[in-house]
């Protein structure tokens, strides 16, 4: 059984505008994924599970759609750090951050210090 996995997360808007959906849609459809592969990994006793999830080439997309999952990304890091503390997963961002909206930067800080004392592993990279 290997000890980790890596996912590049892409299609996400293809499968939108495929579904009829938007791609903001597509994006957070995405970002659910990664709790359900995270949650089957660690069940299989996969310990780290790794999650290529933003490409320095995305900040040439449209800004709307920049900012659209910037504020994702920060909702889901907000609304997932009592699942991780009580998984016991640490939660690490790394990759270039120099573009990172600030409010972003302060969720990322708190989600690494709040699980940096954990078992397990989940990370995300751009």
């Amino acid at each position: 059984m290997p000890r980790h996995v890596s996912f590049i997360l892409d299609g996400n808007r293809r499968w939108a505008k495929r579904d009829g959906l938007t791609t903001a849609q597509g994006h957070e459809a995405g970002t659910k994924r990664i709790i359900e592969i995270a949650e089957v990994c660690f069940e299989l006793g996969i310990h780290t599970v790794s999650a290529f999830a933003f490409s320095t080439e995305n900040w040439g997309r449209d800004k709307f759609e920049v900012k659209c999952l910037m504020s994702l990304f920060n909702h889901y890091l907000k609304s997932n750090i009592q699942y991780f503390q009580r998984k016991e997963v640490r939660v690490s961002v790394i990759g270039n951050k120099t573009k990172i909206p600030e409010s972003l930067l302060k969720e990322i800080h708190e989600i690494e210090e709040a699980t940096k004392a954990t078992r397990i592993s989940i990370s995300s990279w751009q």
